[in-house]
């Protein structure tokens, strides 16, 4: 199973409606049986989102 960005992004982003379910989820399926993989795509597209916090929020319309 490969993860996509906008899941890693509800599972930390607190505001988000979908937070409750995608970090659930995220959490139960890391320390499930079945393999996960992060794609470098993934990694990469997080870790701008995130690292732009400061300039666009995730919270902004």
């Amino acid at each position: 199973m490969l993860l996509d960005a906008n899941l890693l992004l509800d599972a930390v982003d607190a505001d988000s409606k979908h937070n409750p379910a995608a970090a659930a989820w995220l959490e139960e399926t890391l320390n499930g049986a079945n393999r996960v993989g992060l794609p470098w795509q993934t990694i990469g597209a997080f870790l701008r989102i995130v690292g732009l916090r400061w300039i666009n929020p995730l919270g902004a319309g």
